[in-house]
Order: C-alpha cells, then sequence, then structure tokens
C-alpha cells in the first residue's frame, strides 16, 4: 500500500469484519459471505471516485468480483491475486472449523504454523505476526469466517460476466490454489491477464518489489492521466507536487482470508 501511495495513488483497505480495528460482535452469522460482501460493497460506495481499482487477495478475491459485477460502471481494472478458480464458495461439511470456538481455541497456535509452513515457498527470515491476521483473531471469528464461505452464486457463469480488465497473479508453489484454477479463471474472464512467478500463496510479501510493478504496469495501461488545469491548481495554496497534480483513486480491497478452492 505505501508503494502505491508514494505513486500519488489514493488507497483505501478496509478490515475484514472481525478482523484488524473492525467490531468483532459473537453472532456468527455476522462472517457470512454476504453480510461481508454488503460491508465491501457499502465501503466501496462511500470512497468510490471517478476511476477505481480492485485489488483482492484470496478470499478477498470474490469480494472484488461482487463489486465488479454490481457496481460495473464505477471499476476501472480489478487484481486478482492467488483467487483460484470461477467457482462456487461452499465450505466442506466436515472440517476443522466445525470444532466448538474454545476446541479452535486451543488449536489455534498449530494453525497458525501450519498456515505458515504452507504459505510461504521460501523461508522467510522473519515474518511479523501482524501478516498473518486471518489468524490472529477470536476463535468464534475465525470459525465464523471460515464457515460463511457460502456462496452458491459464484459460478463460472458469474465470473464469465465480469466486463473489466482484470489481472490475475498467481506463485507457481501456491499450496492452496493450482495454476489449473488459475487458468480456468483466465479462460473464463474474457478480458484478464495472466502473471505467474516463483512464490507461494502469499506472492505480495514474497515478492512485494515484482508484485508492484506488475500492478503498477497494469494499472497504468492505456490509462490517460490528465493534467490539471491552471484553474483548478488555483485552489491550492501554492504548487501541487507532481504527484499530486497526477492522483488517481484505488479503492485497495484486499481483506484477510485463505482459499479453500
Amino acid at each position: 500500500m505505501r508503494y502505491f501511495q508514494e505513486q500519488g495513488f489514493e488507497v483505501v483497505a478496509p478490515d475484514l469484519f472481525g478482523h484488524g480495528f473492525s467490531d468483532a460482535p459473537r453472532r456468527e452469522s455476522a462472517y457470512s459471505f454476504y453480510e461481508l460482501a454488503e460491508d465491501t460493497l457499502a465501503i466501496f460506495d462511500k470512497y468510490c471516485k471517478k476511476r477505481n481499482i480492485l485489488i483482492g487477495h484470496s478470499y478477498g478475491s470474490s469480494f472484488c468480483t461482487v463489486i465488479a459485477r454490481e457496481r460495473e460502471r464505477k471499476v476501472t481494472k480489478m487484481v486478482l491475486l492467488s483467487g483460484g478458480g470461477p467457482v462456487s464458495l461452499d465450505p466442506q461439511v466436515c472440517n476443522i472449523f466445525c470444532l466448538p470456538s474454545c476446541v479452535l481455541a486451543c488449536l489455534k497456535p498449530l494453525l497458525t504454523d501450519a498456515f505458515r509452513r504452507q504459505a510461504f515457498h521460501k523461508p522467510l527470515p522473519r515474518v511479523p505476526s501482524s501478516n498473518f491476521s486471518a489468524f490472529n483473531v477470536p476463535s468464534y471469528v475465525l470459525r465464523g469466517t471460515m464457515q460463511g464461505q457460502y456462496w452458491p452464486e459464484g459460478n463460472q457463469e458469474y465470473h464469465a460476466a465480469v466486463n473489466v480488465a482484470v489481472l490475475l497473479i498467481y506463485g507457481l508453489q501456491d499450496e492452496f490454489v493450482t495454476l489449473d484454477e488459475t487458468q480456468w479463471m483466465h479462460e473464463t474472464i474474457f478480458a484478464s491477464t495472466m502473471e505467474t512467478m516463483e512464490a507461494g500463496h502469499m506472492v505480495m510479501l514474497e515478492c512485494p518489489d515484482q508484485t508492484n510493478q506488475l500492478i503498477h504496469q497494469f494499472v497504468m495501461k492505456d490509462m490517460i492521466v490528465r493534467p490539471k488545469t491552471g484553474r483548478q491548481e488555483d485552489t491550492h495554496k501554492g504548487t501541487p507536487s507532481p504527484a499530486l497534480s497526477r492522483k488517481k483513486t484505488m479503492p485497495h480491497l484486499m481483506p484477510g482470508g485463505i482459499s479453500l478452492s
């Protein structure tokens, strides 16, 4: 996010409900896909500007897709990282996240450690615990979020109707999402471009510079940047910086989550 702020973009990065600084009610239905999708749409409606780019990682890719469909005329482009294939979301009937919250609380250290091992292709020297916010939540939030990933409408037909330019970024050593799934998404969304890199599921942490460059090039491609007129500049005190004179709006939606596709 800092990279794009320095490039003059306006960045909006909401916390997924129950994560970060957001509220964390005990009502499990609050973490259903539909509830969270309504939240992201409300945030988009509040902060969207003339040109808006959506960026989503893993589970967050589904919310970006909903916005791209529901607010098609307001979305300029979309970037999906490690987002999986164009398949409906449906939690497994019997999995570890079906366990009671008190049991999950005891198992959470093991889950976090297992995720660290599987999410990265290269062992990182020191990864701050804050980068694993999907697990840095109360156990009832973790259970509700994972069990709430139910979205039967999000099938291939739904994704095929996405009508914005899309960049798909995939780590070739991803243990949660397969290459075939990502290629399937590429074939499904007509105006999509696919890029791969030597990384695991957390491509933006393993290869931050490469990821930033890919996204930046994609965002700027075919984009006409119009300089502000002198009359507009007079409304500011002093001379605006070059970054401000080419400032664009880029809602950056990257809620935490694990793709189970």
